[in-house]
């Protein structure tokens, strides 16, 4: 079975003013399409992040691995 595509691209932030990119993963593991292990692994790197003691870039990088 193919799985479904998704894409979106809102380069300039015209359809969504913050994080589209953070909010549709809480979609996705909230449909069951994505695992939510994602988001758990990710926690660390967001306290680190708004702590600044990381950057917003290794937050990133830690929702999806690539």
């Amino acid at each position: 079975m193919e799985k479904p595509r998704f894409a979106a691209f809102d380069i300039d932030q015209t359809m969504y003013r913050w994080s589209l990119f953070l909010d549709l993963i809480d979609i996705l593991i909230e449909h069951g399409l994505m695992n939510p292990s994602v988001r758990e692994g990710a926690s660390k790197e967001k306290r680190r992040s708004e702590n600044r003691e990381g950057t917003y870039d290794e937050y990133i990088e830690k929702q999806v691995p690539l």
